[in-house]
């Protein structure tokens, strides 16, 4: 199985942030209302290991049959902390991201988690 999920950790953070920040100002749709970040919680990301919590919002609307949807944006997704939650039932093969390989997860969007399942007994 392949997961991917967004970085929203470490000098990555701060590159979204700058972006959406930008976006927002210039009235793009989807970044007026954009997730902000404390300064605790902003320097908490920036060296988060795969322990790492900040308080995460939870967000309610619904689907368009009506039935509820509740979710958390990105603020505070910590991509160590869902590879060490995946390794307790997969074996993660390999951690991958993007766009720029080499640069692991410090200037890059995207973590890609290569799971199998684990043997059995």
């Amino acid at each position: 199985m392949i997961v991917s999920v967004p970085v929203e950790t470490g000098p990555a953070l701060v590159g979204k942030q700058l972006y959406r920040r930008l976006a927002a100002r210039r009235g793009l749709e989807g970044y007026r209302e954009r997730e902000t970040y404390t300064a605790r919680e902003l320097a908490a990301m920036l060296v988060a290991g795969g322990g790492t919590a900040i308080d995460r919002p939870v967000y309610r609307s619904s689907f368009a049959s009506g039935e509820p949807n509740v979710y958390h944006g990105h603020k505070g997704f910590n991509w160590r902390a869902l590879r060490r939650r995946l390794a307790r039932d997969f074996t993660v093969r390999r951690t991958r991201f993007s766009p720029v390989p080499l640069l692991g997860p410090l200037l890059n969007s995207q973590a890609w988690f290569v799971l199998s399942p684990r043997p059995g007994p």
